[in-house]
């Protein structure tokens, strides 16, 4: 009988989700839009009292978007990186994910924030479509983002966005 609770716990503990997430309330752009370009990624690189750091962001065609993240070097080290399958082991976590809105040539984007718990709020950033290859964003932090063309995108499959 002992044994029988254990494999009930273990069952009812697997299916357990340990992310804790507001849910996101925008609702996806299924990107039939021509005004930006899907097929890679926006970056900004830029130097601080840290050096080079480089912010990016992966719009999918599906609406699901992966970034607003960065990482401590540049393009060439982030295009490395993505080439090598790098980012499959960021699927897992909710804060890297988000999804975008277009309208008219404004882009409205939702995603998570890492908290340093697993307690994840949202958070909503918004940009002006200048062309089909630049975003200006309203936070300083990312300002104007540049498109690069990816011959290997990371896949949008993620465990948190259908």
């Amino acid at each position: 009988m002992k044994s029988v609770y254990i494999l009930i716990l273990v069952v009812a503990s697997s299916s357990c989700n340990p992310y804790s997430r507001v849910p996101l309330k925008l609702e996806k752009s299924s990107s039939g839009t021509t005004l930006f370009r899907t097929d890679g990624l926006y970056y900004r690189t830029y130097r601080d009292e840290d050096g080079i750091n480089t912010k990016f962001f992966i719009p999918y065609q599906n609406g699901v978007c992966f970034g607003f993240w960065g990482n401590s070097a540049g393009l060439e080290d982030l295009i490395e990186s993505i080439n090598n399958g790098d980012f499959d082991r960021y699927k897992d976590l909710p804060y890297i994910w988000g999804v975008y809105n277009v309208t008219g040539d404004s882009l409205t984007v939702e995603k998570w924030l890492s908290t340093g718990s697993l307690k994840y709020p949202s958070y909503r950033y918004n940009a002006k479509i200048l062309n089909d290859t630049t975003l200006l964003f309203d936070l300083p932090l990312f300002g104007k983002m540049h498109f690069f063309p990816l011959e290997i995108k990371p896949d949008s499959t993620n465990a948190f966005i259908d």
